[in-house]
């Protein structure tokens, strides 16, 4: 690492700093939103499943 002596650099370092951090814990917020859903809708998918395969066995026995 250099050492900065300009405070211009050690303000814009701090600002690209920020806006990584502010990108970096909005993308893994998305990523758990996303995630969820996806939980969400294979647990419905698998229900809808067990249920139609519950109702053929029903059908065909």
């Amino acid at each position: 690492m250099a050492i900065v002596k300009n405070k211009e650099n050690i303000g814009m370092l701090f600002v690209f700093r920020l806006v990584f951090w502010f990108f970096f814990k909005t993308f893994l917020f998305f990523m758990l939103v996303i995630e969820g859903f996806m939980l969400i809708f294979g647990s419905i998918i698998v229900i809808i499943e067990h249920l139609f395969l519950f109702v053929m066995r029903i059908f065909v026995i």
